[in-house]
């Protein structure tokens, strides 16, 4: 699939660099979490309000639009929110056999 527009070729530049925080932060960890969680959830929420200002202004009921992304849009960057407020709370804690046990 080819890109079409500019505006799409800075949208996957952006989606890639996402990829890239998410899998550094195997590496690095800790505070870094927090970081990603961040700029993803900025991102997505940013997207949920595109797709339903679009919805408002424009009746753009596509499913491209008002259907699964939306809704992954919306869900994404709550389940990363949870997650990571869980993980800060000291439920997962790392054994010294680098085993993860929750209490």
């Amino acid at each position: 699939m080819a890109i079409s527009s500019p505006f799409q070729l800075e949208v996957a530049f952006a989606n890639l660099s996402l990829a890239f925080l998410g899998i550094l932060c195997w590496k690095f960890r800790d505070e870094f979490w927090i970081a990603t969680v961040i700029s993803l959830s900025v991102f997505y929420l940013g997207a949920t309000y595109g797709h339903i200002m679009d919805i408002i202004l424009k009746g753009n009921h596509a499913p491209g639009n008002a259907g699964g992304p939306l809704y992954l849009d919306i869900i994404l960057p709550i389940l990363l929110i949870f997650l990571l407020v869980y993980h800060r709370k000291g439920v997962f804690r790392r054994e010294d056999d680098g085993c993860v046990s929750v209490d």
